[in-house]
Parts: C-alpha cells; structure tokens; sequence
C-alpha cells in the first residue's frame, strides 16, 4: 500500500507544500522521493471552471459561493438568469453542462440520489466544466464535466460557514454509478466523468530530490523544522529591527499577526499604545507583510517549483487530444506576453514588470514550458497538495491581460503582425500574417577579439527582428604586441556591451572548437529547439549567405527550418571599424572611444560604456587619462552612424570565417618566424659575391628586419589569400614540392577542405 494515496479525504484548499506552516522539512523529504520514485498517486488538477453540483428532490442544482449553497444551490431558471462575465460562449458553457449533470442524474434512482448527494441534498461536489469554450489558459478538445476525488462541501447553517464534507460513502456510492453518467450523457454537448486518476512516472535517478533538499537546507530548513519556524527566523529579525523597543510579546504578535494566525487582531496586539505608533504597527503589517512572507520563503518555493518542473516534465493531459500542440501554442503565448509587457508604459508599468520579473525567476525562459497539464493533485496525512511547475509562472503572466493585477489593469497585446522576423505574409491578396511555429534564432559566429560597436550594431538589428540572438566566439586568442585577446575575455566585453544596450534575448558563448562556424552548425543540427526557425548572420553586402543557408538547411534537426538570410540581412553604415586596429589601441594606451557603443541623446552623442571597464576586463594596464565615464562625445553626434566593422565584414560571412580560421591556425606559427626572421635574411643576403644587393664592397646590405611587404610567414614558400566579394573564395599556394614544411602542415589545401569547408558545407548538395 502506497503511503501517498489519491486525493480525497477532509481537506479542500489546495496548498503548495510550503503553504502549510506544520509541514517540516522532513516530511517534505519524503514526499518528494516518493514523488521521483513514481509512489505518488493523484490527479490531474484541470485549469476548467471550477463549480459545485448537487442534486435536491431529482433536480440538478449548482453553487460557486456561500450563498449558493446556503439556499440549496441554483436551478436552471436562476442559471439562466445569472449574468456571466464570459459573455455568451461562458453562459453556453455553463447551461449545456447543467443540462448534461440533470440528463446523469435523471439516470438515478431516488435511493442512490440520496446515497450519493445526502438525505436532504446537502452535499456538493467538486467539479470542473472543461472544453473548448470553458478554458482559462489551456484549450481543452473535450466538453466535459470532471467530479474531483475529493474538496467536496456543504453549508453548515448553525455556523454560517462552508465546511469540507468526508464523502467516502457518498463518493463511493458515486463511483458505481459514473458509468451510468457517461451513457446517459453520450448525446449529450457534456460528459459527465470522474477526474482521471493518474500515477506520475519515476525520474531516471534522485539527483533532483538532492538538489532540491540541499537548496532548502541552505536556506537554513532542515530536519524537524516546520515551515512556520522557519519564517519565523527569517522575519523576526526584521521586527526585532523596526522595533526594538517593543516587549517580546508584542514582538511575537506581530509575528503571529503576519503570518494570519487566527485570533490575533491589531488591536490587541497595540492596545494601551500611542496613536503614531499604533499607526505604524499597522503601516508595518499591512505594507510589508506580502513582501516580508514571499522573500522569506521564496527559497522553499524557488527548490520546490524546480523539482516539480522536472517532476511533471512532458505530463500528457487526459482531456487534450495533441499535447504537443498546445504546448507549442503556449510556448509562443507566453512568448508574446513577455514581449507585450516589456513594451507596456500604461497604468501600473513598474508594477506589471515586477510581476514579469517574478514569474521569469521560475519560468527562466517560456521554451522551458513542457507539459499542457495544470498540475498534479495528491493527498499526505489527510490534507490535498499540489505540484504545479510551470504552469503557476505562466499563469500568472498571462493573467496580466485578462485580469491585470492589483494597480495594472489588463494589458492588451502588441499586435504580432506588426513583428518583423516573427511572421510571414500567407499572400498579398489575404493580407493575413501567419506566425512561424516555434522561436526565431538568429546565429552570428565569429572571432570578436575585442569585439567593438559594430558588431553590437550587427547584434542589436538581430536582436530587434529574432526572439533570441547566439553570438558564438572562437576559442583560438589573437595576439596583439605580446599581449592575448582571449575569447573568455571577449564574452565578457560582451557582456558590458549588452548591458549598456539592454539586450536581454542574446547570449555569448565561447566556442569549444577552434572555429565558431562548428559550434553553430552543431546548434542547429542537434540542439536547437523543434519547431525553431534559424536566421544566419549576415550583411546586406555579402552574397553567398544563402548558398550556406541551403547547406545548413539541409543538415538541420527535423523540426528546424533555416531561413534566407538575405531577407533579414543588416544593412552597415558609416565608418569602417576594425577589430585589429582596436588591438592596437587598446595594446598601445590610445583613444579607445571610437570603438565603443554610442548612442544619441537630444541630438548628442553619449558613450554608454567606459573606456576603463573595457580595459579592466580585457586585462590591460589603464593608461592615465584614457578613462572617460559614460557621456556626451567630443566629436559631433552627425559624424557618426551605426554601423560597419572591420574591413573584410563586408565579405561573406561564413567565407571570411574560413579566413579567419586560417589566421588562428597560423598565428602560432607566423609568431615564431617572426622571432627568427632577422637571422634568416641576414643569413641570406650577407653571403656570395653577389654585388648588387649589397653583398660586395661598397654596397650596403639591407636591414635585417622584416619589411612591410614581406610574406606573412615563412622563408621557402608563400601564401597567396584571395576573398570576392562575389564568389569569396580563398586560394592557397602550394609552395615549393620538396618537404613539407610545419606551415604546409597546417593549412594545406586538402586539410583545409576536410577541416572547414567540409564541415561547413556538411556535405550538402550545392
């Protein structure tokens, strides 16, 4: 026998494990390995409206509060006079499913009526209307009226108060008729069933449970510990410090006052005291008693929701025919709703971001949405719990725009189809935008070190027209005057970049491979997400980022579709930056400004990060005055547009990647001729009777060093590097045919084709 049954039993309010104050530590323990394990039956909590049915003297009768129940429940007549706030598809909803709950009934005797409703009707049971036009967040396919397994009430009339009713009996008496309801029902618009119980799947391993109960643990939650304690070490501080002139036990009232304890009333708490300070006992309880209980057991919450996320991961619902399909809908619901709400300035803007930010804390990203089910309902030692995991976040944002939120009134939605990069036009005759499933990703891979305004430009226009942005860096460093631009470095020059732009939908990552075109193509054949559409970094002059596209395309997950990316190219303007020359400055103490984000203010151009925090970051020595806090430029705001890279940016992207692979790959080598260079040439040209280069009396020979139209490396052979902007391909000598040297090791033609381009291409047909 299973220690953790089906819901049922006394209780009704569906609490979270941390909702209830005797709950300890230990107990959630158990529960949650019985939980990874697969021991824990329940049901599926449903996201239907909610109602109590009964049935008094053979006539269905419903109730949604108090007062329903205190005068026997509503009859039809009462339902149709009833204003619904759902308008008519609610109202629809509603009756159909009151007429199907009478056609069940008529389907019982007298004798089992009252077996089952109580000998004068006083029993109501929990259910749920669910089906297309009765849903809050999820659609359900079914109409169908569900009776819960449990939170079953009547009206006590001696206390004037609605109490849970311990049904077994009556629930039992229920069960052998429910087959009865569904036939009677069939011809029916609703069936009438019994919400599906369901037994949760065991996670491959415990390694959840653990990480969860250490979270909690290091909270300061453990053992014996119950709930209630622990907030209490976490607030009471809090009071001692607001008031520490108080008497304990007027301390500890406003403890129990906080925490909703029953019978403690402000009044009691500050009688005999002064009005200002009775004023802020109260000011003190009634601002910060929200804020005080959810920091406090906002760790609890944080460990408990993220098990429970991987606990209910890929859950099927039993009244959703494809699962799969309304998860990709929520997904892009969500997604959308976080987009409105960062772009809302109405009523209660500040208010409905703090909720956006909460939410996001649980939900971290709206892909993280795996399951259509509300939750998962069970009981422990007589009392009904809920795991919800991502639902509750989703909920809560969504519910912004249908209900808003305490000063934010509901939000209404951008309009889609105002989004570039997120829709496609069905056809000019329709005139109706259609949205892609799934995300939009846009991929910019490259060397960045450093990266400068540029390529923050390049980023922002990605950023602006994709849901989210992958900047991938190249692992191999570039080396400037003896000093090593790294790509951890980079990534974090990035980072201030983003910052100062608030582009929050793009993530940097260094490169595990050498080229950073590797770790896009392994993005999108194996990792990105189904359902996704891909946009390939590109600049309105290159010209061969389609032939890439189709290459990448044809190597793509199932499920992820790579887009032209000529159509949503970015277009550069103004001044010509290079990531060398920033080397060089940065290396050499000079001006660094140019190459950092700009932005213009009331017709002024303001730098939005400082020099030093680049300098700092890159590891360099700060050289005086080259600091300059955020601000206004010297220069004219009119000499600058947003704009281009580095010279070769213009080339096609992925071309001049291959360039730049072979730049990493002989940098190490080109370093250590360098060092010996001097030596070769003077070993070269200091012998012979040569009289004409200055090896014969009266000439004079040339300098030893390398000169500025010396090849890049190497005394035996050449390379000879050519990009189109066109055709953007690069040819390689072979050199001399004797032995191969360490450079021809390197870069030969054919270890060149097996290192990039056949990965590149992928072995695509193109």
């Amino acid at each position: 026998m299973k220690d953790l049954l089906l819901e049922g039993g006394v209780a009704g309010h569906l609490m979270h494990l941390y909702d209830n104050p005797e709950m300890t530590f230990n107990k959630i323990a158990k529960i949650l390995y019985k939980a990874s394990s697969g021991e824990l039956e329940g049901t599926e909590k449903t996201d239907g409206f909610n109602i109590y049915l009964g049935s008094k003297e053979g006539q269905a009768r419903a109730a949604r509060n108090k007062g329903d129940m205190a005068k026997g429940g509503m009859t039809l007549d009462d339902l149709v006079a009833r204003e619904f706030k759902g308008g008519d598809k609610v109202r629809k909803a509603y009756l159909d499913s009151f007429d199907a709950f009478q056609t069940a009934i008529n389907s019982l005797t007298p004798a089992e009526q009252e077996k089952i409703f109580g000998s004068n009707g006083e029993i109501f049971y929990n259910t749920e209307i669910m089906g297309p036009g009765a849903s809050n967040l999820l659609n359900y396919d079914t109409n169908v009226i569900t009776i819960h397994h449990g939170g079953h009430k009547m009206y006590d009339a001696e206390n004037n108060k609605l109490v849970v009713v311990d049904a077994e009996e009556n629930s039992a008496a229920l069960d052998r008729a429910i087959d009865r309801f569904e036939q009677a029902t069939a011809e029916k618009d609703f069936s009438v069933q019994r919400t599906a119980v369901m037994q949760l799947q065991a996670l491959d391993n415990d390694s959840h449970v653990k990480v969860a109960l250490e979270r909690m643990r290091s909270a300061g939650f453990d053992g014996g510990m119950t709930i209630e304690d622990f907030l209490v070490e976490k607030i009471m501080p809090v009071i001692e410090d607001t008031f520490p002139h108080f008497a304990d036990n007027v301390k500890q009232g406003i403890m129990d006052r906080l925490l909703n304890k029953k019978g403690i009333s402000l009044t009691q708490i500050t009688k005999g005291f002064p009005v200002d300070q009775k004023k802020q006992v109260s000011a003190f309880i009634s601002g910060e008693q929200k804020k005080l209980l959810g920091n406090a057991i906002w760790p609890l919450e944080k460990a408990i929701h993220d098990f429970a996320v991987r606990l209910l991961e890929g859950l099927k619902s039993a009244y959703i025919l494809d699962n799969e399909r309304e998860v990709a809908r929520l997904k892009i619901e969500v997604e959308d709703a976080i987009r409105s709400i960062h772009s809302y300035e109405g009523e209660g803007q500040e208010a409905a971001m703090e909720v956006l930010y909460k939410q996001l804390q649980k939900l971290e990203h709206h892909d993280n949405i795996t399951t259509p089910v509300e939750g998962f309902v069970f009981e422990y030692e007589g009392q009904l719990y809920k795991f919800t995991g991502n639902f509750a976040p989703v909920n809560q944002i969504l519910g912004l725009f249908k209900y808003g939120r305490g000063s934010v009134p509901p939000i209404k939605k951008d309009d889609p189809a105002s989004r570039d990069g997120l829709y496609e036009d069905e056809g000019e005759e329709s005139g109706v935008a259609k949205l892609r499933p799934g995300r939009t990703i846009a991929i910019i891979p490259g060397a960045f070190k450093p990266p400068h305004r540029g390529h923050l430009d390049m980023v922002e226009h990605y950023s602006n027209i994709a849901d989210e942005v992958k900047v991938f860096i190249s692992k191999l460093p570039r080396t400037e005057a003896g000093h090593q631009f790294t790509a951890e470095e980079a990534v974090s020059v990035w980072n201030v970049y983003l910052d100062a732009k608030d582009l929050g939908n793009v993530e940097v990552s260094a490169s595990p491979h050498a080229s950073p075109v590797t770790a896009a193509y392994q993005f999108v054949e194996s990792e990105a997400p189904e359902g996704s559409s891909i946009i390939l970094g590109a600049s309105t002059k290159g010209g061969d980022e389609s032939r890439f596209a189709k290459a990448l395309g044809a190597n793509a997950k199932e499920g992820v579709t790579v887009l032209n990316p000529m159509e949503y190219a970015f277009e550069p303007v103004g001044e010509v930056l290079s990531a060398t020359d920033f080397r060089v400055a940065l290396v050499n103490g000079k001006d660094i400004k140019k190459w950092l984000p700009h932005q213009d203010v009331n017709g002024t151009d303001h730098l939005l990060v400082d020099p030093y925090e680049i300098q700092s970051v890159l590891g360099l020595e700060v050289v005086p005055n080259s600091s300059e806090l955020r601000g206004p430029l010297e220069e004219p705001a009119q000499e600058y547009m947003p704009g281009v890279y580095e010279g070769d940016m213009a080339l096609p992207i992925f071309f001049r990647l291959i360039e730049e692979m072979l730049n990493e790959h002989t940098e190490p080598f080109q370093i250590k001729v360098r060092a010996k260079h001097g030596k070769m040439k003077t070993r070269l040209v200091g012998k012979g009777g040569n009289k004409h280069t200055g090896g014969g009396k009266g000439h004079t020979k040339p300098s030893p060093k390398r000169g500025l139209s010396s090849p890049p490396i190497g005394e035996n052979e050449e390379i000879e590097e050519t990009s189109t902007m066109g055709g953007g391909h690069v040819e390689i000598g072979a050199g001399k045919k004797n032995k191969p040297s360490k450079r021809d090791t390197l870069i030969r033609e054919d270890d060149l084709i097996e290192k990039i381009t056949d990965y590149i291409l992928n072995k695509a047909d193109i």
